[in-house]
């Protein structure tokens, strides 16, 4: 796995949360799996302590463009990205 095609896995997680916003809670989480690299959206009770968790509204912003929409916050996916690959 590398950095990019990891940080196109978090990008479609979150967009895949965006485009169901209603089936998943305001706390639901970002699932990573550390050592395969594996990522999925999870109800927030969900801790397992062989993965990371990130708050799903922590990777989203308000749309500049629709007004009360969410869109991927690409600085916030990239602080995630970097936590795993360092430069």
């Amino acid at each position: 796995m590398n950095k990019e095609s990891f940080k196109e896995l978090v990008e479609n997680a979150v967009l895949s949360y965006l485009d169901n916003e209603e089936g998943y809670g305001d706390s639901a989480q970002l699932q990573i799996d550390p050592t395969e690299f594996t990522v999925e959206i999870v109800d927030a009770d969900a801790d397992l302590e062989d993965k990371d968790y990130y708050m799903v509204m922590d990777l989203v912003k308000g749309s500049d463009l629709n007004i009360g929409s969410f869109e991927p916050d690409a600085d916030a996916i990239q602080e995630v990205v970097d936590e795993y690959f360092k430069d």
